[in-house]
């Protein structure tokens, strides 16, 4: 009796319709995801970091405040009286009579010698005449005086940081009267903050992309698993 081998066709063909889909894998659309979440952080904080100038080619003054301690370090002296000033205004409060102040300013010579030239005085001339009474009127005068200091630098910085910006075309130009290295400084201080802003934002953006991507790993439909 002869036996037919052949396997029934009903088997023999492969029906990969009815086959188990192969699990996908979703680290692709993970990675894919916080790269796009990266990437669009990133421009989301470059839009908002354009803080350093509004509309008009004014200077935020954030920015300005940057531009200003940047400039300072360019020049050493100019760098060393705004450490004595900033000394000084720290300090002065707790001053009690005319020895201590005068030792604060003997400490800080060049910031005393800012304050001595308005008066076109000395420190001895400035303390032998301080008592109980004007101490603290004195030391008002005193920290109004470098306050004053520090604001004229700082409207020194925004003059020139609105001098290099052309508002038209939102970058910065070098003007004929201003010195390269000032140039750099203004220029940089402006990169510099809009790339730390950049990054934070496509940092934290990249987070929340990712995570939305693994919640929807978790909890979308069968087929995909």
């Amino acid at each position: 009796m002869a036996y037919n081998i052949t396997m029934p066709q009903a088997y023999a063909q492969t029906n990969y319709t009815d086959m188990p889909q192969q699990k996908k894998s979703n680290s692709a659309p993970v990675f894919g995801m916080m790269t796009v979440g990266a990437l669009g952080g990133g421009t989301v904080g470059y839009l908002m970091s354009q803080r350093t100038f509004n509309s008009d080619g004014k200077a935020h003054d954030s920015y300005v405040k940057t531009v200003s301690d940047n400039l300072l370090k360019l020049d050493n002296k100019t760098k060393e009286l705004q450490e004595q000033i900033s000394n000084i205004l720290k300090k002065i409060d707790s001053v009690k009579d005319s020895a201590e102040l005068k030792k604060l300013l003997d400490r800080n010579k060049e910031a005393a010698k800012l304050i001595c030239n308005r008066i076109y005085s000395s420190v001895d001339d400035i303390v032998k005449i301080v008592n109980s009474e004007n101490i603290k009127a004195t030391k008002e005068a005193i920290k109004n005086g470098l306050k004053s200091s520090n604001e004229l630098m700082r409207q020194y910085a925004k003059n020139i940081a609105e001098k290099c910006w052309d508002k038209d075309t939102k970058s910065f130009v070098k003007p004929d009267n201003i010195k390269q290295k000032i140039f750099d400084v203004v220029k940089n201080t402006k990169t510099q903050n809009q790339w730390k802003k950049a990054i934070k934002y496509g940092g934290i953006t990249a987070c929340v992309f990712g995570a939305l991507t693994l919640a929807y790993k978790m909890m979308g439909p069968a087929r995909y698993q």
